[in-house]
């Protein structure tokens, strides 16, 4: 009787360390929705912004365990990747990158507003998302979209 007293706290002690191990996060953060002005990027083929308008992203991410930060980025796509320009309407946008604190456990949704009211050169440019677990698990999405 005296040995199952002393056994239980060490058994309890072990089972309570290999709960830990079995909590360990490997899976990558995903994006669940990420929209420009309103429509979803990651469904639409052709994702068009006028000049003009504003320039406003939100994107919703989530994680299984812990999230950690998202960075945003916006550039120019025309380097070197063969898109034809029509026209100049102003200077080549570009913002970023930027980093979000997204710390937490359930789903999150960001709102990243680029421009009041564009007037940018006329052709693709990338949205580059990168986004963070706490574990340092990675997940990267790179959405095109023109400004008309």
């Amino acid at each position: 009787m005296k040995k199952t007293i002393l056994l239980l706290p060490l058994i309890l002690l072990l089972l309570g360390s290999c709960k830990k191990d079995d909590e360990t996060d490997n899976q990558q953060p995903t994006f669940e929705s990420v929209t420009v002005n309103g429509t979803e990027m990651l469904t639409v083929d052709e994702n068009i912004v006028k000049n003009g308008d504003a320039l406003t992203f939100k994107i919703t991410v989530k994680d299984n365990i812990e999230l950690s930060e998202l960075s945003v980025e916006v550039h120019e796509a025309g380097d070197g990747h063969e898109h034809e320009r029509v026209k100049k309407a102003g200077e080549a946008l570009a913002f970023g990158p930027k980093i979000y604190d997204v710390s937490g456990t359930s789903e999150q949704t960001i709102e990243v507003k680029v421009s009041d009211k564009l007037d940018n050169e006329v052709t693709d440019y990338h949205l580059n998302l990168t986004l963070l677990d706490k574990e340092s698990n990675r997940s990267t999405t790179i959405q095109t979209f023109e400004i008309q």
